[in-house]
């Protein structure tokens, strides 16, 4: 009996890829409500993002019965933490978790969908004339 056997690439050669980087702003707030200092935090994600994070990716969000997305926070943090780089991890845990540096889980959706997006290398742009 003959043995089968077959190599894949795990990555397709697109010669040198660079990490993609995301920067979130806001301003601190008071226990009262109140607006303080703007603040600003840069994060750098892997070029490519590990195949395992795609089952994050799809739980993420969904549309809710009145139309509206609706994002999944378990999913949306457990995405983010296998994308970020790894010295990048703890800030971006200690900005989520910050009772001052507040970020909207909206304000992430929309940081994981670009990043799907980045990732995927859609939306596909136009044609150039």
């Amino acid at each position: 009996m003959t043995s089968r056997m077959r190599t894949f690439k795990a990555v397709a050669d697109a010669g040198a890829l660079e990490p993609v980087r995301f920067t979130l702003e806001g301003a601190t707030v008071g226990e009262d409500g109140s607006r303080g200092e703007p603040w600003e935090e840069s994060f750098t994600c892997v070029p490519i993002p590990p195949a395992g994070m795609l089952d994050d990716l799809s739980a993420m969000a969904h549309v809710g019965a009145d139309g509206t997305q609706v994002f999944n926070a378990p999913s949306l943090l457990s995405f983010m933490r296998g994308v970020l780089i790894d010295q990048d991890v703890p800030r971006f845990e200690d900005l989520v978790r910050s009772k001052t540096k507040v970020v909207e889980l909206e304000a992430l959706g929309s940081v994981v969908i670009w990043l799907a997006e980045e990732f995927t290398g859609r939306p596909t742009p136009p044609p150039s004339s």
